[in-house]
């Protein structure tokens, strides 16, 4: 059953809550993280409940699942049915709470290895030296003869 859009929107404005209208929907808001989502267009088969479930009023969202839309409007019964429990529902949205934000914490960092150039002696320059031809011979690779082989401050 499709309904005609114009008739969802008496019970929008009677909400007083904020709605947001686009070209392809119309968002109602309710308090932060939650909101009702109404296809624009002639007519409307579907409801999204966005950011909370109902058990009166909702439905399982099916393939219309996605992050925060678990739910749809119930379709169940008449027209002047489903217009009632949209009234109801967005009666229901403007008393729901905030989402509450889920701050993330860090995990704790492992003890990171020295890095390569700190296990290389920056006193000595011929062990230095002999320890970057040692591992470029390991990694099958040349030491360019303009490498700065005896550390980052030689030049000064």
């Amino acid at each position: 059953m499709r309904i005609d859009t114009s008739k969802f929107e008496s019970a929008i404005l009677a909400s007083n809550l904020k709605c947001e209208r686009k070209k392809s929907r119309v968002t109602i808001y309710g308090a932060t993280g939650r909101s009702v989502i109404v296809p624009s267009g002639k007519s409307a088969s579907i409801v999204f409940l966005v950011g909370f479930e109902s058990k009166e009023h909702g439905a399982p969202a099916g393939k219309h699942t996605t992050g925060t839309v678990t739910q749809v409007l119930s379709w169940e019964g008449t027209e002047d049915e489903v217009l009632a429990r949209f009234a109801s529902l967005l009666t229901l949205l403007a008393a729901l709470p905030a989402v509450e934000k889920v701050q993330r914490t860090a995990k704790p960092k492992a003890d990171a290895p020295k890095g390569f150039s700190s296990a290389i002696p920056a006193a000595d320059p011929a062990a230095r030296k002999a320890l970057i031809e040692k591992v470029a011979r390991e990694k099958g690779v040349k030491v360019s003869p303009k490498a700065n082989v005896n550390g980052a401050n030689a030049a000064q």
